[in-house]
């Protein structure tokens, strides 16, 4: 059993997989609710378990854990360059998840 690039690689051919696991299009072996789409996929591989030694990091998941009530974890993947990129016209920012409610349903 190889480890792949966030996920497991059987390279022997198929396997009875434990139950919430399953198996992507890449062959990768993921959590079950990793699959449905390429952002879950990415941040599953990529950030997903992986612990942050870096305090500007640490808080900006944080903050997008406390953004979450109420909303999917899709949509604060989604958003979440918006809520810590600088506004495009200088001023203060007022990013909020009421706004990122707002966003969402316009999607």
């Amino acid at each position: 059993m190889a480890r792949g690039q966030g996920g497991l690689r059987y390279p022997l051919g198929p396997m009875t997989l434990a139950p919430g696991l399953a198996r992507g299009e890449d062959g990768v072996v993921r959590c079950f609710w990793a699959g449905g789409d390429p952002l879950y996929t990415r941040y599953h591989d990529e950030e997903w378990g992986f612990p942050v030694a870096d305090d500007r990091r640490l808080f900006e998941k944080i903050c997008l854990e406390g953004f979450q009530s109420g909303l999917s974890w899709l949509t604060i993947l989604r958003e979440a360059r918006e809520f810590f990129a600088p506004p495009s016209d200088g001023s203060i920012s007022t990013r909020s998840p009421a706004s990122a409610r707002a966003t969402s349903r316009d999607c």
